[in-house]
């Protein structure tokens, strides 16, 4: 979900550093899903794949098809990769892949950046705020449970990730302090990763 990452796509595609792409590579099959229609005319042209131009929050629980129907086939795996943040209403997204995949065993991984992550305190410090320029929100642990959870999907396991700022030595050196922290407590990483699994029955609310 989310495959094109604008407004950074041309940047990650030119340094290799694009998530798609990186799936692509893994996968036996991937649909990249967007709402972005020339961000996935970019990716066709520059590496091909397979995509659908789609709003997934769009769809209505009582009227949701087989993701056969939707894909193609039926994912194993669904990739929220930092999408959340980005969006107005995020629980609707979720909602959709929720109801796709209603009771089914296909796993929903979701990522985002973490309110909480040492690297925000750091920046603070230096009197600046890094954030990418498209980002609505912010989530902390508790919230994207609460988000998930009001979707119809229950979380499975949690992980923390970091993120490597850059490869020269000043970006190097900045990176030190938010690794080592994450290293004494993970949940300062700088972004968070859950899996979660569609519940049969959503749940109120």
């Amino acid at each position: 979900m989310g495959c094109v990452d604008h407004p950074l796509a041309e940047e990650k595609l030119s340094s290799g550093d694009h998530l798609h792409v990186k799936l692509m590579e893994a996968s036996s099959r991937i649909i990249g899903v967007d709402i972005d229609e020339m961000g996935i005319k970019t990716l066709r042209e520059k590496v091909g794949g397979e995509y659908l131009n789609m709003d997934l929050s769009e769809i209505v629980a009582v009227q949701t098809p087989d993701p056969s129907e939707v894909f193609g086939f039926s994912p194993d795996v669904y990739i929220v990769g930092d999408v959340v943040e980005h969006l107005r209403d995020a629980v609707a997204l979720l909602s959709g892949i929720a109801s796709l995949e209603r009771g089914s065993k296909a796993t929903i991984i979701v990522t985002t950046p973490n309110s909480l992550a040492a690297r925000n305190t750091i920046n603070t410090a230096l009197g600046y705020e890094l954030m990418h320029p498209d980002h609505l929100l912010i989530h902390s642990p508790t919230t994207l449970k609460l988000t998930v959870e009001q979707a119809g999907l229950t979380v499975n396991s949690w992980g923390y990730y970091t993120v490597s700022t850059g490869s020269d030595a000043l970006h190097r050196i900045y990176d030190v302090p938010c690794r080592i922290a994450s290293r004494i407590r993970p949940a300062w990483g700088d972004g968070i990763l859950i899996s979660c699994t569609s519940l049969a029955t959503p749940t109120p609310g």
